[in-house]
């Protein structure tokens, strides 16, 4: 049906694949894979798509990437606590996947719920310690909690965990300390954990833009904010914010 460029019949046949007894579970999840976006964006059959995914997800309960695609369906449509739950699933089925606690996050931040980035940020770590990048969630949970003393943790925390190639984490990890140190009105470490995070990656935008309206409000060093300034115009000559 593909060849002879017919899409809907080519569709309702794999559905018809996925709903069959006899197709076993890892040519299943990997057909699924090939056509979950064609069948989560495909509106006018949202409903059949839905029982498809139900029917898998109850037939297959430990079949971790089958309940993964049902939440990408879920949050198409909006349905994030559903999704939630799905997420949730997988991580009890398997607490070492690294993309499912993303996903997880990524929904709380959208929702800026920063309690359970908290929470979640936290389980992840258990399980999944070595990585810096719930550190940095973490930290920027604690920081709009106005936990300022918690975030410098978080980040101090997971600084030593980034990799050598990782310079772009790292930038942004000590541009969170010196916003965080900025914050608690200690603007000389803010300014050297500035200067960190340029010699990190000269090039973070965001770290010169804010590196030089501090710099502008202390009143110091007004040729070097005028030259981090200008290099940001340069490179963003749209951006009204520059």
């Amino acid at each position: 049906y593909k060849s002879t460029n017919q899409p809907e019949k080519a569709l309702k046949s794999i559905v018809n694949a996925l709903k069959s007894e006899q197709l076993d579970v890892d040519t299943k999840v990997a057909v699924l894979g090939q056509y979950v976006q064609k069948l989560v964006q495909d509106s006018t059959k949202f409903v059949e798509t839905e029982s498809l995914f139900k029917l898998l997800v109850d037939r297959y309960p430990l079949e971790e990437q089958v309940h993964g695609y049902y939440a990408v369906f879920l949050q198409y449509q909006k349905r994030n606590a559903e999704a939630i739950s799905e997420l949730e699933t997988m991580i009890n089925i398997n607490p070492k996947n690294q993309q499912t606690w993303m996903q997880l996050i990524q929904i709380y931040i959208v929702d800026k719920n920063f309690n359970q980035i908290l929470t979640v940020t936290g389980r992840a770590i258990e399980n999944l310690p070595k990585l810096p990048i719930w550190y940095f969630y973490r930290g920027i949970a604690q920081f709009q909690l106005a936990d300022y003393n918690g975030a410098l943790v978080s980040y101090k925390s997971g600084l030593p965990l980034i990799a050598a190639e990782q310079v772009d984490l790292k930038s942004d990890f000590y541009a969170q300390i010196a916003d965080v140190y900025f914050k608690m009105e200690k603007k000389d470490s803010a300014f050297v954990n500035y200067e960190l995070s340029l010699t990190a990656n000269p090039k973070n935008i965001m770290v010169m833009n804010n590196y030089a309206y501090y710099l502008s409000l202390e009143k110091l060093d007004l040729k070097k904010a005028e030259r981090m300034s200008a290099k940001t115009v340069e490179l963003e000559p749209k951006n009204s914010t520059y």
